[in-house]
């Protein structure tokens, strides 16, 4: 006979309901193999002089904690995908584009969210890329939104001056464009040569002070016909990631009429590059 799990509670914050979970779900039988481990180890240490076992409570505690958590932050992610009448995949093959997934190695989406707004596609997920090898490794985690826009935008990046966030991404061939001095406490802005007008036209004063109130700590990203808002830290709660979708909206509103502007302008900048074989980006 299985024993069926009873269904998970509202999640309103991943470390939380992970600890919750792990009371309610195994209780002593996580804790008491832990406490028995550190007392045999302390007994081990005094008597014995034996050390090499001394991380094993550790191990035990953080593996399963690591484990719990895991599994939480998929129904975390689960659950706001059905709220907002999205699909929910736990692994997918993610076509993405950018500088943020051109960085690194050992990259790995997961959590992913498809879903519409307004008819305009969109998808969310956790993203994850390493630098470095062995003792030099470092591995960075992000929370990803990706909008589907009604055309090709400029190649512009938009990065955040969070002290946090060691990772630039941006491209020999941007250079950073002088936006307003309020916005530019916050964020850089980059764009190729020649885009300085199509830059102005999606960053107006309007969108640059909704980006200070609601975006600080993001970065973003037009890519072809993509625009991505990423952020270095997995979301863990609901609060947040609903600002997030919050967030994407508004920019689906108010740049989708812009973008469809800009085609042409576009458009004639790119047939003048090809003609004299410069760069698109």
């Amino acid at each position: 006979m299985t024993v069926k799990e009873e269904p998970m509670e509202l999640i309103e914050d991943v470390s939380t309901s992970t600890m919750s979970y792990i009371n309610r779900r195994w209780g002593a039988w996580f804790y008491a193999p832990g406490v028995i481990l550190t007392i045999l180890i302390i007994y081990g240490t005094y008597y014995f002089e034996d050390t090499e076992l001394v991380t094993l409570p550790l191990v035990w505690f953080l593996g399963g904690y690591f484990y719990a958590r895991t599994k939480i932050l998929k129904e975390f992610m689960r659950q706001f995908a059905v709220k907002n009448g999205f699909e929910y995949f736990e692994k997918d093959i993610a076509d993405m584009q950018g500088a943020l997934f051109e960085k690194g190695h050992s990259k790995v989406a997961s959590n992913m969210i498809y879903g519409r707004y307004n008819n305009r596609r969109m998808r969310f997920f956790n993203y994850q890329f390493s630098t470095g090898q062995g003792k030099h490794r470092r591995t960075y985690d992000h929370t990803v939104c990706e909008l589907t826009l009604p055309g090709i935008a400029p190649n512009i990046l938009v990065e955040s001056k969070n002290f946090f966030d060691f990772n630039s991404f941006k491209k020999p061939s941007q250079k950073e464009m002088p936006l307003e001095s309020a916005f530019q406490n916050y964020f850089k802005t980059y764009a190729p040569e020649d885009f300085d007008i199509e830059t102005f036209e999606l960053f107006t004063p309007e969108v640059m002070t909704a980006l200070i109130d609601r975006a600080q700590g993001y970065d973003f990203e037009f890519i072809e016909n993509k625009l991505y808002i990423f952020r270095q830290k997995i979301i863990t709660k609901r609060v947040e990631l609903h600002s997030l979708f919050y967030l994407a909206q508004y920019l689906i509103i108010t740049l989708w009429p812009r973008v469809i502007r800009l085609q042409d302008d576009i458009a004639a900048i790119h047939a003048v590059r090809k003609k004299s074989d410069q760069p698109l980006s």
